[in-house]
């Protein structure tokens, strides 16, 4: 197990848990956001290739519109 950030609350995880993986056991599949990770904005082509590690700050960047 692993124990991460994600958007300043402690969440824990499988280890070896990719952030599609990480996306679906927390149930925020439904939701359009951004993913950052440790600060570094992450393709969301990579989610199934980037893994997360013990302590990551994950950040869900969600799109706002208007100006």
């Amino acid at each position: 197990m692993i124990t991460l950030q994600l958007n300043g609350e402690k969440k824990t995880l499988k280890a070896e848990c990719s952030i599609v993986e990480a996306i679906n056991v927390l149930q925020l599949d439904d939701k359009s956001f951004a993913v950052a990770v440790n600060e570094e904005f992450i393709p969301k082509s990579a989610y199934a290739d980037v893994f997360l590690k013990e302590g990551d700050r994950i950040e869900l960047l969600i799109p706002m519109h208007g100006g």
